[in-house]
């Protein structure tokens, strides 16, 4: 059950409520929609990244890292306004692993290690592209200001989903993306390749870099939509979208699939 909130005040003063009470919740805007929702778990609980998707059989919400080392986080079992309101306490569940893990900043020293690991990687044959990036970790007490950068993000960025997420010892967590992983109804599946950047205002022109990083990520989906066995594979693109001062090449993804055999 997703429960809408209409106005900045709500979002404010339910934010701080929840933070007092120390309980988890999501507020999400879909792309371009204006309509805020917000989920709100009776119990969260860490499964292995892998394994994140296999036992989900209701509506829930998943707080993944890229990481397949990493756990994954399920908000389950959505709490009406009224129940929320008599709860005391947290929904977390660390029975399974710490919600601290991510918290702690990359090393200078590990990411040295990886950046090398990487180029030996590409040397080698074994991939195209590679992104790496790096954990930068800093405490802030302006929790108070998060209704205003998430209200921020979904007035600036339109076409982005935005949320704002809390997990108890666990950190509040907010962002904005315009890229969508998948999306799966019946058997209809959409997918789209965002690769391929350059700043918005300059004069920075596209070339032939940018467009082999976009045909390296469109050529990665094509196959493993060909692979899962998905059939009518119908691709758009690339078109030019902007993303804040960014603009990406970008190519669409539908097709038809039964993922459930």
């Amino acid at each position: 059950m997703m429960l809408q909130i209409y106005e900045f005040q709500k979002h404010s003063a339910f934010i701080r409520k929840m933070i007092e009470k120390a309980r988890p919740f999501v507020l999400f805007r879909m792309p371009m929609q204006k309509n805020t929702y917000c989920f709100i778990p009776g119990k969260i609980r860490m499964v292995e990244y892998l394994e994140c998707f296999a036992s989900i059989e209701d509506e829930v919400f998943v707080f993944a890292p890229f990481s397949p080392d990493a756990q994954a986080v399920i908000f389950e079992d959505s709490l009406s306004w009224e129940e929320v309101n008599y709860l005391e306490g947290s929904a977390v569940d660390e029975s399974n692993g710490s919600f601290k893990d991510l918290l702690n900043s990359t090393k200078e020293n590990d990411y040295i290690a990886e950046v090398e690991k990487m180029i030996a990687f590409l040397k080698d044959g074994q991939a195209k592209k590679v992104v790496l990036s790096a954990i930068f970790s800093k405490q802030f007490k302006v929790q108070h200001l998060s209704p205003l950068l998430f209200d921020f993000l979904s007035n600036e960025h339109p076409g982005a989903f935005v949320y704002l997420a809390f997990i108890p010892n666990y950190g509040l967590w907010i962002g904005a993306s315009p890229e969508l992983l998948l999306s799966y109804e019946g058997q209809h599946l959409k997918s789209m390749a965002l690769a391929g950047s350059v700043p918005r205002f300059g004069n920075k022109k596209w070339g032939e870099k940018e467009k082999l990083e976009h045909d390296y990520v469109v050529e990665f989906i094509l196959q493993n939509l060909l692979n899962t066995g998905c059939t009518g594979i119908e691709k758009k693109g690339p078109q030019i979208i902007q993303a804040g001062d960014i603009e990406h090449m970008c190519t669409t993804f539908e097709a038809l699939g039964n993922f459930e055999q």
